[in-house]
């Protein structure tokens, strides 16, 4: 039986508790798909991966690349008041990520984390979207910046 459960919530869709978690245990641990820097301006005309990826380096690579999160990694929706998860690159995975209790979390509560996003760039999730759902942007490159959950 899974710990966690994909449901409606406040945001759209977001994942729950089906059991309480202590402050520091690990919630999940999620593989990624990596997406060398070379490759990420693909990231950026494919809209929907904008918002699901996470900044990602790898000591060959001549800058940043994304990792698009599997597992629950990629559904955990963004609170910048009270987040319950923290995350970071898995010290025993080259390629996975580790979503670690904030704090305690308790059964039904739903799972967040910060997205740190600037106010700017937060504001292009919550604008017009187009026919798919997807917000509608200026420019590829605001796209990018804005909704890779840099600075985490």
């Amino acid at each position: 039986m899974s710990d966690l459960e994909v449901r409606n919530s406040s945001c759209g869709r977001g994942v729950f508790a089906l059991r309480s978690f202590q402050e520091g245990e690990v919630v999940q641990r999620c593989p990624v798909m990596v997406v060398p820097p070379t490759e990420c301006q693909y990231r950026r005309v494919i809209r929907a991966l904008s918002f699901y990826s996470y900044t990602w380096t790898e000591p060959h690579w001549p800058g940043r690349g994304t990792a698009i999160c599997l597992g629950y990694g990629s559904l955990f929706n963004n609170s910048d008041d009270d987040p319950n998860l923290t995350w970071m690159p898995d010290p025993d995975s080259a390629r996975a990520i580790v979503f670690s209790a904030k704090r305690d979390i308790a059964v039904g509560e739903e799972l967040t984390h910060s997205y740190n996003w600037s106010e700017e760039h937060a504001k292009i999730g919550f604008g017009p979207t187009d026919i798919d759902g997807l917000p509608i942007v200026e420019s590829a490159s605001a796209a990018g910046a804005g909704n890779s959950r840099e600075g985490r």
